[in-house]
């Protein structure tokens, strides 16, 4: 007569299913920390075109010179107005790559990106009108502060969103946000 299963088996299928449990979780960790780290790629994405655009703002904000002739006073506005628009061009590649999952932050590049849609034309007019060959001192100051109350209107956006990203560690950035947005 048997005396039922031996300790042996008993091992064995503790074993296997210790075997199983523990593959089952590998796999679940691992499958977790691709997805986490698409996120993390996506949002440092995100943050990095924030940035550039948030740098062609400081570019555009800059003092002329004043002694400086009119031809080489809108030489560097002309290149951060380029700045920008490269800058504006990755914002759009990167919302459209990036899989963004939080609601307020695709809502808050979707604002940015309206807020900067809003005022194309007259950023389009104001660079024309700066590579253009009749541009005096008084041109170059009516283009300054039409371009800085642009930069007034849409930089403390970018800038909350840019605080949202690294203040919350990519992850939950949404609450640093309605802070902001009361």
């Amino acid at each position: 007569m048997t005396e039922g299963i031996g300790s042996g088996d008993w091992l064995a299928a503790a074993g296997n299913l210790m075997g199983v449990i523990l593959a089952v979780g590998g796999a679940v960790y691992v499958e977790s920390w691709k997805r986490q780290s698409a996120v993390r790629s996506d949002l440092k994405m995100i943050e990095d075109a924030l940035r550039e655009l948030d740098s062609s703002f400081e570019e555009l904000k800059k003092e002329p010179r004043i002694n400086w002739e009119v031809s080489v006073k809108k030489r560097p506005v002309i290149e951060a107005m380029e700045r920008l628009q490269s800058a504006r061009e990755l914002l759009g590649f990167t919302r459209k790559e990036a899989k963004v999952k939080d609601i307020h932050l695709w809502r808050q590049l979707g604002q940015i990106e309206a807020g900067i849609d809003e005022h194309d034309a007259m950023l389009t007019r104001e660079l024309a009108i700066l590579q253009g060959y009749s541009v005096t001192d008084r041109v170059l100051e009516i283009n300054r502060s039409q371009l800085l109350a642009f930069v007034a209107a849409i930089q403390p956006l970018v800038r909350r969103t840019i605080e949202g990203l690294t203040t919350a560690g990519r992850s939950w950035w949404h609450v640093k946000m309605r802070q902001h947005l009361g």
